[in-house]
């Protein structure tokens, strides 16, 4: 039995015929292709890029420490020696949750120049620059905005509620969940955060207050039961100094009025009162060490973040280079001719033909 196969050659011969006879329109391709790229290369606004770099304490002690660090390095990850509920690797979570997010409205923001100053969202919205191949599909949503009677106004004096956002608020922060970047070393646990803006001097600023807000809400969480046995205890406290203070007084006044009895019942009297007072000194002195234990409590739970790379003002845009673009569409240009060319001579290029084998 033979079986047959279907074999394509392509004649290199008559590429080079069909490339040398079509060198008029491949310039013009190249120079469309050009022009294009250099349009498109000037028409994407500058971004700035800033990159804080933090080392958090460890969570882990001793040998389970230990074995924590080991199963990192072969990609695993033991949580059962933490109480933490938050801890390095869900911090990106924690920054791209819309609480976050929208906490970020209000920061109070200027420009290097002094030339502006606001609030985030204002700023956002009204002083981000966009290409102009965007400004269809904008112009398109503020139709829709207004057709829906929809609030686009985001920030100023409004309180925003992140349980129920409006539209505009929702791509707002979708807008600012793309300039944050959070990431986490596995084996080391060194977080980078990098914060992406249009002026360097907001991206620094943001990126500092991205990095004092995470830090924050993370030595909330782990202090928080701390604080509130804190200020528990510190009422308790409050109580019982005061329980002592008439336990004292009260002694201290029936003690003057009978001084000179020499009657029993008295004499039972002022022990009962000396008694009680001593009753509520020891609870004062007990709930005042706890207090002072709680509040040592709180500052052991406070965690240690170690600052590898602080917050800077870029020099640099972070845009790809003009010539890395230009040369792209140059690129497509040339691949598009070519490809026009193969289809209407594909009959002359490819030479089909079935062989036995």
């Amino acid at each position: 039995m033979s079986d047959k196969k279907k074999q394509i050659n392509i004649s290199l011969p008559d590429v080079i015929r069909i490339l040398k006879a079509d060198r008029k329109t491949m310039r013009l391709y190249i120079l469309a292709g050009t022009v294009f790229g250099i349009i498109v290369a000037f028409s994407i606004p500058r971004i700035y890029k800033t990159t804080v770099v933090l080392a958090p304490e460890e969570s882990g002690s001793g040998f389970a420490g230990s074995l924590s660090s080991i199963a990192s390095l072969v990609g695993m990850n033991m949580k059962g020696n933490t109480d933490d509920a938050i801890y390095p690797e869900i911090y990106p979570d924690v920054m791209e949750s819309m609480d976050f997010i929208v906490d970020l409205f209000s920061v109070k923001v200027t420009k290097g120049d002094n030339s502006y100053s606001s609030d985030y969202a204002t700023y956002l919205r009204t002083e981000t620059k966009i290409a102009w191949w965007d400004y269809p599909l904008t112009l398109v949503k503020q139709v829709v905005a207004n057709l829906k009677k929809e609030d686009a106004q985001v920030g100023g004096k409004k309180k925003t509620d992140a349980f129920h956002l409006t539209r505009a608020e929702y791509e707002l922060a979708q807008g600012i969940k793309g300039n944050l970047d959070c990431s986490v070393d596995k084996k080391t646990n060194v977080i980078t955060i990098t914060v992406t803006d249009q002026d360097p001097y907001i991206s620094a600023c943001m990126a500092d207050t991205v990095q004092s807000r995470l830090q924050a809400y993370i030595t909330n969480y782990r202090t928080k039961k701390s604080r509130n046995d804190v200020k528990y205890l510190e009422q308790i406290t409050k109580e019982a100094k005061e329980q002592y203070a008439r336990a004292q007084e009260a002694y201290a006044r029936y003690a003057d009025e009978h001084m000179e009895s020499v009657m029993e019942s008295y004499k039972q009297q002022e022990e009962s009162l000396r008694s009680e007072m001593q009753l509520r000194e020891n609870i004062y002195t007990t709930v005042s060490q706890q207090l002072q234990m709680a509040k040592a409590k709180v500052q052991e739970r406070t965690p240690a973040f170690t600052t590898i790379q602080a917050a800077n003002v870029p020099v640099r845009h972070s845009n790809k280079p003009k010539v890395l673009v230009l040369a792209i569409w140059v690129l497509l240009a040339i691949m598009l001719r070519c490809g026009i060319l193969a289809w209407k001579n594909k009959d002359q290029i490819l030479a089909h033909y079935l062989s036995e084998e």
